[in-house]
């Protein structure tokens, strides 16, 4: 049900469901799990405890039963590591030991290895006794099922349920020794790796043992990748020789293979753009394309001028992409700096977020003259440089004469626009809600702040600042108002006039707000990109799934929005 991790819909569908079959334990374990990983945490207790699944004792199917027993456990769960990212010790420790209680529940009812080794783990996070945490565990290896008739899939969490057993009875080079063989079971399932992986660290974190060595587990790094533009026609501006295209091909195989790169972000500009995609793909890694303006015009502008076999190379790099994003914005004429700027953030973005998702690398590839002069490419590098994330840079291979020069269309910029919608508010309430987002919007100063019909819009030129103030907002009103329901949505792009609200960036961010759940902030996907290359290490935008916005059913990625740390 959660496969490809799009929880929204799964709690709609689930609640569409309950409708003609409202008494269905698997439905409603089904719709607290999806708000619970949707990052509704609150929402899913409440509904945990009117569907009453805490009573549940008896089951036909024990899988099912565990689930739904496990499910109280699963929620403890998440609010103790809340607790632990926000350095809330005490805290962490009590849901801990509840969660530990409510899994052992479900434990000693089916004898389910997933139940058993979450008692063990969040013994631990709850610091009970060694002795009481290795019983723990030790009841978990007696039971874990034969793998011999298991899918791979199936054998790797049987697998990975040992490895962290061993890791919790303190065997740290044989839990290594055996997902390092467990891996091998379903080695391209990088999101199971890196949960695995997520439990791994806090066990270490928690005894204050170096993680270090969980590094060759982590799934491959995530690159951004990006570069001049040069032609391979000796009439050219930028002209690179066959031999020379031959070596720099050869210098970013060994680039990709001596750090691990599996996964690729960026355009596909004739030349350096290009010829990283084809590496990339020869030696099987994953290509992610973003485009600032739709196909045509790009192939147009930035392909076609520069030689006579580009087109063709594009082409079959794009057909054989993981992923095309194109990212278009209403009145945005192509080409221009702040389009350019756009894609290439939103490709950072994309490519910390996968990095983040996994627990692995996020790194920048460049090829690069490291002229500090105007270029594309010199705006990518020093803009990577503020994410703090590792830089790749490979030395443009010849005297370089700038080919392009994109026009810059005054007055549009980037914005990053939060909504919130307070329509449940009365007139009188609505004013003072409204006084209190100003006090929570004045440092620092907001590029618009506009007040509608329905609610608030405030836009910062940063989408840290932009975060900050929704955090801020929703604690405030919700305090204030704590039977109302407020909707916060965030979205970020190019706008011409921030006073508009025809504007696309502005209907966006509204259409947003109009599809989510109360009492949480969602952001699109641009939005989340741009707080993950310049706020990473102060914010978490976890994918929660597609929303089909009203009334132009277009569909949008969302992400659930949370403060890392109180410090």
């Amino acid at each position: 049900m959660f496969k490809n991790h799009n929880y929204l819909s799964a709690y709609d569908n689930a609640v569409i469901a309950l409708k003609s079959s409202a008494d269905n334990p698997e439905l409603q374990h089904q719709a607290v799990l999806a708000l619970a990983r949707a990052g509704a945490l609150d929402f899913a207790w409440a509904e945990y405890e009117r569907y009453g699944l805490g009573r549940i004792t008896e089951y036909g199917d024990k899988t099912i039963l565990e689930d739904i027993m496990s499910l109280k456990g699963r929620l403890l769960k998440d609010m103790a590591l809340r607790a632990k990212s926000q350095n809330c010790g005490d805290i962490c420790a009590d849901f801990s030991r509840r969660s530990a209680t409510a899994y052992e529940r479900a434990f000693v009812a089916t004898q389910g290895y997933y139940s058993g080794i979450n008692v063990a783990t969040m013994s631990l996070l709850g610091g009970r006794k060694e002795r009481t945490i290795r019983a723990k565990t030790e009841a978990v290896l007696d039971i874990l099922p034969n793998t011999k008739a298991m899918t791979q899939e199936e054998t790797y969490y049987i697998e990975a349920t040992r490895a962290e057993a061993l890791l919790l009875m303190g065997h740290k080079n044989q839990a290594g020794d055996h997902f390092q063989n467990t891996v091998m079971h379903d080695p391209l399932n990088y999101t199971a790796h890196a949960t695995t992986l997520k439990q791994f660290r806090n066990i270490l974190d928690v005894r204050g043992e170096d993680a270090a060595w969980l590094e060759p587990f982590s799934p491959p790094t995530a690159v951004y990748f990006a570069g001049h533009i040069f032609t391979n026609d000796n009439k050219g501006k930028a002209y690179l020789a066959e031999q020379v295209q031959a070596d720099l091909r050869a210098e970013i195989c060994d680039q990709i293979q001596r750090h691990d790169i599996g996964f690729g972000y960026g355009a596909l500009a004739a030349g350096s753009d290009i010829l990283i995609a084809e590496t990339l793909l020869e030696q099987g890694a994953e290509l992610h394309v973003i485009l600032p303006a739709p196909v045509d015009q790009f192939i147009e502008t930035s392909v076609t001028p520069f030689g006579t076999d580009w087109d063709a190379r594009f082409d079959a790099c794009l057909m054989r992409a993981n992923s095309v994003t194109i990212c278009k914005n209403t009145g945005s004429q192509w080409p221009d700096k702040t389009s350019t700027t756009y894609a290439s953030q939103t490709a950072m973005g994309k490519t910390v977020m996968r990095a983040n998702t996994l627990y692995s690398r996020a790194a920048q590839l460049l090829v690069w003259d490291e002229d500090t002069a105007n270029s594309a490419t010199t705006t990518d590098a020093l803009c990577w440089r503020e994410s703090g994330h590792k830089q790749i840079i490979i030395p443009y291979p010849a005297p370089r004469t700038s080919i392009s020069n994109l026009p810059e269309r005054d007055p549009q910029a980037l914005i990053a626009m939060i909504y919130i919608d307070m329509q449940s508010l009365t007139e009188n309430d609505f004013e003072k809600a409204v006084k209190m987002a100003k006090n929570c919007a004045h440092s620092p100063t907001p590029t618009t702040f506009t007040k509608i019909d329905t609610g608030i819009l405030v836009g910062y030129e940063r989408a840290g600042n932009a975060a900050q103030c929704a955090q801020n907002i929703l604690a405030n009103v919700s305090e204030q108002f704590p039977d109302k329901n407020f909707h916060i949505s965030g979205h970020y792009g190019p706008i011409y006039d921030p006073e508009d609200q025809s504007e696309d960036l502005i209907q966006t961010a509204q259409n947003i707000g109009k599809t989510i759940l109360p009492s949480e902030i969602y952001v699109s996907e641009p939005f989340a990109a741009a707080l993950a290359v310049f706020n990473g290490t102060n914010y978490v935008a976890e994918y929660v799934g597609t929303r089909s916005l009203r009334p132009t059913s277009t569909e949008i990625r969302l992400f659930h929005l949370e403060k890392k740390s109180l410090q």
